[in-house]
């Protein structure tokens, strides 16, 4: 398919989309007087979603020229999405004939799930970029042969287009961030190299480092070429050539001190390696180039580096070095059996404690999503490890014993210790604080989706929100993302957000009933309620606990009469000692003048029968306030109680399909949409393994990995193996140039 090249000047855009739609026209089926796909999106869309207005910021006019169409799948599959559930056009509106809406979603099905991606020969291009601050960390640690944290003193790493930290659009060298490293360099050498080293305890960082030490046999130089030569292979991440070897033996004969021997010999190469840690070639993720503007595979050294930081967030090894040396590395059996080897070095754990949790955000738990520790005495920092770690934990088993992809979402176990288990599992059968693989029982548990720590981070402070975990469990775990709310959606009515006789879940479902709200939210609330049992912390609950307020007739209408004793000026002046805010004040006035107004009858009528329970109470409390020297009955005549009322977990997907709480969500995932579930985490691993946004020219490879992994009866490790040896993953292609009309 034709790729036009883009338009920039926006007033051009309506009168080429002729032109623009022409290849795509041709076999566009049409029945009877259907118009084109042009005169389509001009009738029904353009005027809401094209150039001049951009409701819900979908500009169907850019989209259009943005080809092939599958370029947009997200955006396209919303459009689609409305079209069948007659949210658009709205119902004001001209709509289309049955044929013609039926002619328009055949030709967008036809180029976004049947576009031949064979036809496009682009593996994409990874950006050089900076290592992140857990790359950072991870990869001096190794270098060194020893646990180093410098990093952690430096700014937190931004997410990137792909979701994750490592993503090449937020990696740059920015000018304060190379202050930092220069620091870090210094204390890095410093605890590792020191310069008081005993010949008899040298550091295991001396042992990795200095290959050879000058002799009666071999000078300085000599000695410091083959050390300098291995360090440079390890920093670079690949060999030096010799030109940067020359350079650091300038450097190294440079920064000799004037004595000789051995210690002198240790101060030069201290020098070199502390200049070489920051420069850009440690610093950066960097790979070679071509002026070839064909697709070309990556040489066997970057690949090693791609490789060991997909698998371990750090450079590679020794082994890894010695297979790309020998340019076997690519090789389909020895990439294999690399990965089965990476898997079993404790280092793997990253899998889970980095590239899970931050796809599925439970790395916020401890840090953005907490608790006051005064008013939650038993919400500790170990606990909050805890429960970060239970999730990275079990993530990581699943890759390691190579477990069912089903597992993930129903797997009969977990990892917990003694505080976590008593806290959030209600469990005294686990002792002490090291974290261990638990068997569990109870059919509400099991699989990561009931984690108290994603529990957690999908609630609001110390309150629940279907709402938000239906729409993560969308957007984030089975990747279908609804389209921004329309602007008139809002949130809650104030009285449905004040009656506090309400639950939660009533209240969702009064604000769903708006049709404005309903398309979105038939497809969010499901999923949430079926997760009510959990609390904000994970905790199962059988009930909620909701205020109970009876009617208060005598005392409100006695108020009221109070209040409309009042003059305009006392009451304005009340108003404006009580509410700085004028918008508050003016709602507050404009309804005492409405009372005011009213006759006994109407008055007593408004209080007894007309506003409800909720909002009666809320006019008591402020007019107590506003006018204190009349109030009339005493707190107890409120008589404000709570009662338990049971959780309600059932839940019907927008299709009619019932189910129930947790088991039933499970269930619901690996029946329909268990394919949503099998893309979005080869989607995910896929771009946390690049470092980069995926775009539609990857499709190709995620539905070659996700075949792999069908045809490895879905195993967790075939994830991992389907991704390494993919096209996008050994290959790259420099970027196209754009050209403008």
């Amino acid at each position: 398919m034709n790729c036009l090249p883009t338009v920039n000047l926006p007033q051009q855009r309506t009168r080429l989309l002729p032109l623009v739609l022409a290849p795509l026209l041709i076999g566009f089926p049409v029945h009877g007087e259907t118009p084109s796909l042009n005169n389509h999106f001009e009738q029904h869309c353009v005027r809401c979603h094209g150039d001049e207005k951009s409701k819900g910021g979908l500009n169907l006019t850019q989209l259009l020229l943005e080809q092939p169409l599958v370029k947009n799948r997200e955006r396209w599959n919303n459009v689609i999405d409305m079209i069948q559930h007659g949210d658009m056009p709205p119902e004001d509106e001209t709509q289309p004939t049955a044929n013609q809406k039926q002619d328009l979603l055949s030709f967008l099905d036809r180029e976004l799930n049947h576009f031949d991606f064979s036809s496009v020969d682009n593996p994409g291009f990874e950006q050089a970029r900076r290592l992140t601050n857990q790359e950072y960390n991870r990869t001096v640690s190794d270098l060194f042969a020893m646990p180093l944290h410098v990093a952690d003193r430096f700014p937190s790493d931004l997410t990137g287009d792909s979701g994750f930290e490592n993503s090449a659009n937020t990696l740059f060298l920015q000018t304060g961030l190379m202050e930092r490293y220069i620091a870090a360099a210094e204390r890095i050498v410093d605890s590792a190299l020191p310069t008081d080293v005993s010949s008899n305890h040298p550091t295991p960082a001396f042992h990795r480092i200095f290959k050879r030490l000058p002799d009666k046999h071999t000078t300085p130089l000599e000695a410091a070429k083959t050390t300098l030569q291995g360090f440079l292979l390890l920093a670079y991440r690949r060999p030096a050539n010799e030109e940067e070897l020359q350079q650091a033996l300038r450097h190294f004969e440079a920064s000799l001190p004037k004595e000789s021997g051995e210690a002198a010999y240790i101060e030069g190469i201290r020098r070199v390696i502390q200049a070489t840690l920051i420069s850009p070639k440690f610093l950066l993720r960097l790979e070679s180039g071509t002026e070839s503007p064909d697709p070309y595979r990556i040489n066997d050294f970057e690949l090693a580096s791609r490789l060991s930081y997909f698998l371990w967030t750090s450079m590679p090894d020794d082994t890894l070095f010695d297979l790309a040396e020998q340019g076997i590395l690519h090789h389909s059996d020895v990439l294999e059996d690399q990965i089965d080897r990476m898997l079993q070095d404790p280092k793997a754990e990253t899998l889970g404690s980095i590239f899970a949790a931050q796809w599925l955000g439970f790395r916020f738990m401890g840090n953005r999503v907490r608790l006051d520790p005064i008013d939650n005495p038993w919400c500790t920092d170990t606990l909050m490890t805890a429960m970060r770690e239970e999730s990275g934990l079990f993530f990581n088993s699943l890759i390691l014993e190579n477990r069912p992809f089903d597992d993930l979402i129903k797997a009969d176990y977990t990892y917990l210790n003694e505080e976590l288990a008593n806290e959030i599992y209600r469990r005294d059968d686990v002792k002490g604080s090291e974290m261990r693989k638990v068997r569990l029982d109870d059919p509400n548990r099991g699989g990561i989706l009931t984690h108290g720590s994603l529990m957690a981070i999908t609630s609001n402070y110390k309150e629940t929100s279907p709402i938000k975990r239906g729409n993560w469990l969308l957007e984030t775990v089975l990747g279908r993302p609804l389209p921004p709310p329309p602007p008139n959606a809002g949130s809650f009515s104030e009285d449905v957000e004040e009656d506090d006789t309400l639950t939660f879940r009533q209240k969702v479902e009064l604000h769903s009933s708006n049709p404005n709200c309903r398309s979105c939210h038939s497809k969010i609330d499901p999923l949430g309620f079926s997760l009510e049992n959990f609390d904000y912390f994970g905790r199962w609950r059988e009930s909620y606990r909701v205020r109970v307020i009876e009617r208060q007739d005598e005392v409100a209408f006695e108020l009221a009469q109070a209040m409309r004793a009042l003059s305009d000026e006392e009451l304005d002046q009340r108003l404006e000692d009580l509410y700085p805010g004028a918008e508050t004040r003016e709602r507050i006035r404009t309804r005492y003048q409405e009372l005011r107004a009213m006759t006994d009858w109407e008055l007593e009528t408004e209080l007894s029968k007309t506003i409800s329970v909720s909002a009666q109470n809320r006019l008591i409390s402020q007019i107590k306030r506003v006018d204190p020297d009349n109030v009339r009955g005493d707190e107890e005549d409120e008589r404000r109680e709570f009662e338990q009322r049971p959780v309600m977990a059932d839940a019907t997907l927008s299709d009619g399909t019932p189910f129930q709480g947790p088991q039933g969500l499970k269930t619901v995932i690996l029946t329909h949409h268990r394919d949503d579930l099998l893309r979005q985490l080869t989607s995910k691993m896929m771009a946390y393994a690049l470092g980069r946004q995926l775009e539609y020219y990857d499709e190709g490879a995620i539905r070659q990995v996700m075949q792999h992994v069908r045809d490895q009866d879905y195993r967790m490790q075939a994830f991992l193996k389907g991704i390494a040896s993919s096209y996008p993953f050994q290959y790259k292609k420099n970027p196209e140039k754009k050209s403008t009309l």
